[in-house]
């Protein structure tokens, strides 16, 4: 699980999170990470979270490992799937940070995901990401992605981009902004039918 900007891993435990989900299936193994933005600033999230997490959870023979990201933890869980697929089974972003406004605008003015064309250029971190999102919706293989959002937050537009190509029952929204007086509520809807399937 990782923290949104501002917030530390800890947040997951101090609202409950991690334990509504274990009450759900009391054997998953929950682990929070203070994934802070200075590892973001730095670029050396994904390595730490490659080399002290996922693959020593591989080497202990975990075979299922899904990933959660809150706000900034959103992209996070984005680039690491993208960065090392075969680490990630599946995604739970609640109003994650998506990249930069001009390449979300990009995307929206192209009338989504599936109609967009990624530029030639893929040097640019976020249009190297969207490139690889757009792989869902033609087909290439990808962990599933869970979306929860408030309807008013600021980067609902962005969030209204993946809504679009999701599957029913994969989208959760509700009214308000960005924080976990929204966030709350929601993960009380997707723990409903989520945990089993971060098992299989």
């Amino acid at each position: 699980m990782l923290p949104g900007k501002g917030d530390l891993g800890e947040s997951y435990s101090d609202n409950k999170v991690v334990e509504r989900l274990q009450a759900t299936q009391s054997d998953l193994e929950v682990i929070t990470v203070d994934a802070h933005f200075g590892y973001y600033r730095e670029r050396n999230l994904l390595p730490r979270l490659d080399e002290d997490v996922l693959s020593s959870l591989r080497a202990r023979g975990i075979e299922t490992i899904w990933l959660v990201g809150t706000s900034m933890g959103g992209i996070g869980s984005l680039l690491m799937a993208q960065e090392h697929p075969e680490l990630v089974d599946g995604i739970i972003l609640v109003a994650p940070y998506l990249g930069r406004k001009d390449t979300l605008k990009s995307v929206e003015e192209a009338g989504g995901v599936t109609a967009w064309q990624p530029p030639e250029d893929q040097s640019q971190w976020d249009v190297s990401l969207w490139t690889w999102i757009k792989g869902y919706t033609n087909g290439e293989e990808r962990p599933p992605i869970f979306l929860a959002y408030g309807e008013e937050d600021g980067g609902a537009e962005g969030h209204k981009l993946i809504a679009d190509f999701l599957p029913k029952g994969r989208v959760f929204t509700r009214e308000g902004g960005h924080g976990w007086k929204v966030w709350n509520p929601l993960w009380d809807e997707m723990l409903v039918g989520l945990a089993p399937l971060c098992t299989h």
